[in-house]
């Protein structure tokens, strides 16, 4: 009678020279591959690879490029939950990946990073997201005058493309009572660079940081580093692991890491 499949798996290694190490550690990671597939437990394993790309995203949307070294033939227990991501010691050279399921585990990953470029990544946080979506927003209705208190009559809503800018309003009422910083002609958008200062965050101040990775979100405790107005970039310190990072003011007490859009 034959064998069950998953008894024929027979695998012969004759060489032991050093310059065939990897090729054998290769085939064997195939072949216990091939094992669970026959058994039926492929399905229920994590691959190296997949914990890599995940822990990848979530560096980048901290703002790092990174190549953890993780072996992809690697395999671990499926996660009914979503990972969690957390740095160790202070920083992300080291991120552990945990699954929160009851009996899940744990694994601690060196990421490789270099020395964070806080100008390059200031440089890209401040840069105004593209978008050639139509939208609403609020422009001036007639000819307004530097230190203006704004008013309902002094604007209106209309609908086209932006390019280039995040900053823009959608809603008259949130302008209202504002004092303009510059002159703006009949037409022109309103932004929240042209308002004078009305923080929404300022230094010190306690946030709640959010931030999406593929189907995870992510939640931490913040503190402003500096004042911020509505739909602002401003940096604030991740409490826990101690990092700087960069995020988009909601209100005044939620941030978000990566916000595309307003």
């Amino acid at each position: 009678m034959p064998a069950p499949a998953h008894e024929m798996i027979v695998v012969n290694i004759f060489s032991t020279s050093a310059d065939n190490m990897h090729g054998r550690a290769i085939i064997i990671s195939f072949c216990i591959w091939m094992l669970l597939t026959s058994v039926g437990f492929a399905d229920k394993m994590l691959s190296g690879a997949e914990l890599r790309a995940g822990l990848i995203e979530y560096l980048a949307e901290q703002g790092y490029d990174a190549q953890p070294a993780i072996n992809p033939s690697r395999l671990v227990k499926s996660c009914n939950q979503p990972l969690r991501y957390t740095p160790l010691f202070g920083n992300v050279q080291t991120v552990q990946i945990a699954c929160p399921d009851t009996g899940g585990w744990k694994l601690a990953i060196r990421t490789k990073i270099g020395a964070h470029n806080e100008k390059q990544f200031n440089a890209q946080a401040k840069k105004p997201e593209k978008t050639s979506l139509s939208v609403a927003y609020v422009v001036a209705r007639q000819s307004l005058k530097r230190g203006d208190i704004i008013t309902a009559s002094d604007l209106e809503l209309v609908t086209g493309t932006l390019t280039g800018f995040s900053d823009y309003f959608n809603s008259v009422d949130a302008l209202i009572g504002r004092r303009l910083k510059r002159q703006l002609s009949i037409g022109k958008m309103m932004r929240a660079t042209y308002l004078e200062a009305d923080w929404m965050v300022r230094e010190g101040q306690p946030v709640t940081m959010e931030s999406q990775i593929g189907q995870v979100q992510v939640i931490s405790e913040g503190r402003a580093l500096e004042n911020a107005q509505w739909g602002e970039v401003a940096r604030f310190l991740n409490v826990v692991s101690g990092r700087r990072v960069f995020a988009t003011v909601v209100s005044e007490k939620k941030v978000i890491i990566g916000a595309k859009k307003l």
